[in-house]
């Protein structure tokens, strides 16, 4: 997370270039796995984004968000 936040504006807008062009991928997620609770021997699989993958998930649920929140709101 700190090496992403070197140089953060400069990131972002590469980033948003990317995706403007149509020429962003997600990079694969890494795979963790995690015992489940009560039984050590049971294992469950765990995805960890990159930073750079949350940032924009998280940047896209925010405009979704403010778009189709409406529809729902009583």
């Amino acid at each position: 997370m700190r090496a992403f936040e070197r140089d953060l504006e400069i990131r972002v807008v590469r980033l948003w270039e990317r995706v403007k062009a149509g020429q962003y991928q997600a990079p694969p997620v890494r795979r963790v796995d995690i015992p489940k609770l009560g039984d050590t021997s049971e294992m469950s699989p765990l995805g960890i984004p990159t930073v750079e993958d949350r940032l924009l998930q998280r940047a896209v649920a925010r405009i979704l968000s403010a778009i189709y929140e409406q529809d729902f709101v009583e």
